[in-house]
C-alpha cells in the first residue's frame, strides 16, 4: 500500500480532485433519482393508451416531473456524462507532461527497473479509477434515460445514444490515451492540452461518424405506424404499390406529381404510401458494443503508443 501511496504521490492532486468530483457525481445523482421516484404516479400513465383517462387526476404531478426531470435531472445526467471525460482529460496530462516539464522524470527513470514498469504502476490504478468513475456515470446516464422515457428499456432505445451505458468509460479511456500520448510527446503541460483537445475531438467525431455508418446498415423499412418509441428515424421513403420501398427522387422520376397527394395526406390511385428507413430499438446493444468497443480499442492503442514514447524519449 505505501509503495502505490508514493508511485501515486505525484497526482495526488488530481486523484483527489477525480475521487471529489466522482462522489459528487454519485450522490447528487442519487438524490436526484432519488426524488424523481418519490413522484407518485402509476407507471401505466407514463404510456397512455386505453389508461389515458385514468390519469387525469395525475396531470399536474406529470407536470410537475417533467419540470424537475428538465430542472435538476437533465443537469445531472450531462454530469454523469462529463465527469469521466473531464477527469480522463485531468489525469492524461498530468501523467505525463507535467512530470516531464518539472524536469522529475530525470530521476524518477533513472532509479525505476524501466520506464515501461515506471509508467505501468502510474497508469494501472489511474485507469481503474477513471474506468470506475465512468462505469458509474454510464450507469447513472442509463437510470436517467430511463425516468425520461419510462415506458421504454434504456437498452431498447437510441434516444440519448453515445451519451450514457458503456460508451462513457470507452470514451473516457480513449481521452486519457490521447492526452497522455500527447503528453508523453508535447513535454509542456498547457501545449498538451491543446493539442489533445483538438485530437480529442476528432477522435469522438470519427468514432460517431464510423458508428452512425455501421447503424445505417442495420437500418429497415416500414410504414410510419411502425416507428416505436426506441426507434432510431433515418429518413423518409415511398412505398410502391409492388411494396418495393424508392426515395423521393425516385418516385417523382417514376411517378411524377402523383407524389405530390402524399404530402397533402392523400393516396390517390397511385397506390403510393408514405414509409420510413429506421432502425429498430432492439438492435441499440449491438449499435452501444460496437461504438463502444471502438473508443475503447482507440483508448488501448493510444496508451500502447504513449509505452512506446516513454521508452524512446529523453528524460526532459
Amino acid at each position: 500500500m505505501r509503495r502505490w501511496l508514493a508511485i501515486l504521490r505525484p497526482n495526488r492532486p488530481e486523484l483527489r480532485a477525480a475521487f471529489i468530483l466522482g462522489g459528487v457525481m454519485v450522490a447528487g445523482s442519487a438524490v436526484v433519482i432519488t426524488w424523481l421516484r418519490s413522484f407518485d404516479i402509476p407507471e401505466e400513465c407514463f404510456r397512455g393508451g386505453n389508461v389515458a383517462d385514468q390519469c387525469r387526476l395525475y396531470q399536474g404531478t406529470m407536470f410537475a416531473y417533467g419540470e424537475a426531470l428538465n430542472t435538476v435531472g437533465n443537469p445531472a445526467a450531462i454530469a454523469a456524462f462529463v465527469t469521466p471525460i473531464v477527469v480522463g482529460i485531468v489525469l492524461g496530462i498530468a501523467l505525463l507532461a507535467r512530470e516531464l516539464e518539472q524536469q522529475t522524470t530525470s530521476f524518477a527513470w533513472s532509479i525505476a527497473p524501466s520506464r515501461g514498469v515506471w509508467l505501468r504502476d502510474r497508469i494501472i490504478p489511474i485507469l481503474l479509477l477513471l474506468l470506475a468513475l465512468g462505469f458509474a456515470g454510464g450507469w447513472l446516464g442509463d437510470v436517467f434515460q430511463s425516468l425520461r422515457t419510462r415506458s421504454v428499456d434504456p437498452w431498447a432505445n437510441f434516444e440519448g445514444m453515445g451519451q450514457r451505458g458503456p460508451v462513457i468509460p470507452g470514451a473516457a479511456l480513449l481521452v486519457f490515451g490521447i492526452s497522455g500520448l500527447v503528453g508523453g510527446l508535447v513535454g509542456r503541460q498547457l501545449p498538451a492540452l491543446l493539442i489533445s483537445g483538438a485530437l480529442i475531438g476528432f477522435g469522438l467525431w470519427a468514432a460517431f461518424n464510423l458508428s452512425d455508418g455501421w447503424i445505417r446498415d442495420d437500418a429497415v423499412f416500414g410504414t410510419n405506424d411502425e416507428l416505436g418509441l426506441g426507434d432510431k428515424y433515418l429518413d423518409s421513403v415511398i412505398r410502391t404499390p409492388e411494396g418495393k420501398f424508392i426515395t423521393w427522387d425516385e418516385a417523382y422520376q417514376r411517378y411524377g406529381s402523383e407524389v405530390d397527394a402524399l404530402n397533402l395526406g392523400e393516396t390517390g390511385s397511385s397506390g403510393l404510401a408514405l414509409a420510413m428507413r429506421y432502425v429498430p430499438g432492439e438492435r441499440y446493444p449491438a449499435a452501444v458494443a460496437r461504438l463502444s468497443g471502438l473508443l475503447g480499442l482507440g483508448g488501448v492503442a493510444t496508451i500502447g503508443l504513449t509505452f512506446l514514447v516513454v521508452s524512446r524519449r529523453r528524460p526532459y
